[in-house]
């Protein structure tokens, strides 16, 4: 009976495994490899979050006008103008390249340095 084909380690688990070895050897990293980077959060940000704490409902799949029309702008300042209604926003970047690649059936381009 044939032998099963090894599976290669996952390229997140790799890291993962490497940032390990150097937390060992007494180096401080800051991961963003995989799970939570464990850095503070900006007072700032924490103060939006704690004044939209009552908005606890589904919002927009696509996400809400303010932020379409927001990313929309950004892109306009860097001169590629967008319709905001051409903008999806998302929870992550996995989900929203699972969907892409549903949407469209076909290949994706995915830019490198880029989550694996």
């Amino acid at each position: 009976m044939p032998h099963p084909a090894p599976v290669p380690m996952s390229a997140t688990l790799a890291a993962d495994e490497a940032l390990a070895r150097r937390r060992r050897a007494g180096e401080r990293v800051l991961s963003m490899a995989s799970g939570e980077i464990g850095l503070p959060v900006l007072p700032a940000l924490r103060d939006r979050l704690a004044a939209a704490a009552a908005e606890n409902a589904y919002g927009s799949v696509a996400g809400s006008p303010a932020l379409r029309n927001a990313v929309a702008g950004y892109w306009e300042r860097r001169g590629l103008g967008i319709e905001p209604g051409l903008v999806v926003a998302g929870p992550g970047s996995k989900s929203l390249l699972f969907a892409l690649l549903l949407a469209i059936g076909g290949d994706v381009i995915v830019p490198v340095p880029s989550w694996v």
